[in-house]
């Protein structure tokens, strides 16, 4: 009988400071995460709606639209 392949955890970072996205990527990523990254508020909401992520990493203060 095969081994069932764990599931990937979709996360989407949303921080209008790139580093920030950066250093999440990393550690996430080494963990096994499909991660996107925006700096857009806007943008978070759109990538949401597409791929129904199972955690969203939120910078409450964004200039376009605050957490």
């Amino acid at each position: 009988m095969a081994k069932k392949k764990p599931k990937q955890l979709k996360l989407i970072v949303v921080d209008d400071e790139p580093d920030i996205c950066t250093a999440v990527q990393r550690y996430f990523g080494k963990r096994g995460f499909v991660i996107s990254t925006t700096g857009s508020g806007l943008e978070a909401l759109s990538m949401i709606a597409a791929s129904k992520p199972d955690l969203v990493l939120l910078d409450i203060t964004l200039n376009d639209l605050n957490g």
